[in-house]
């Protein structure tokens, strides 16, 4: 803390264990999917905010990274055959927050975070029923989070 302005840096990683599934029937024996695993979400950050005696109000931007498999699924009769592709990404990632303290051992938090990748890798060589303009995107992700930290040890008044 410099003053009333405060400064520092800030990492994280979120599990995500989100997945989706999409079918393309064609009505006959020939049903088409593709699925994505989206494993992992993480970044640092530089952060910088103005606080009051018990209060801070912050800004903060930096660097994010995504993982996630993408699995195409060709489902004609005599010619069942998938192929799986990783879509990682590096994006950039904003926000802002405010954080206070009940007491100096316990504050409450709120954040929200902006990700933003719109990456998109070509999956057209992924089934023998792949198109030249297949691609699996990335897109952005919002999230928004509340927080509770117990300091231990501090002294409580």
């Amino acid at each position: 803390m410099h003053g009333h302005h405060i400064f520092g840096v800030e990492a994280d990683w979120s599990h995500l264990g989100k997945s989706d599934l999409l079918f393309d029937p064609d009505g006959g024996f020939d049903d088409d999917s593709a699925s994505v695993d989206m494993d992992w979400l993480a970044s640092v950050r530089a952060r910088l905010g103005i606080g009051s005696a018990r209060t801070l109000l912050y800004a903060t931007a930096g660097v994010a990274w995504i993982s996630g498999d993408y699995t195409a699924r060709n489902g004609n009769v005599g010619n069942v055959n998938q192929g799986t592709t990783d879509v990682n990404a590096v994006g950039f990632v904003y926000g802002g927050g405010l954080e206070h303290a009940l007491r100096d051992n316990l504050l409450v938090r709120f954040e929200a975070l902006q990700h933003e990748f719109n990456d998109r890798k070509d999956t057209r060589a992924l089934t023998t029923d792949s198109d030249p303009g297949d691609f699996a995107g990335v897109d952005d992700v919002t999230v928004v989070r509340v927080g509770v930290t117990y300091k231990i040890g501090a002294r409580a008044h």
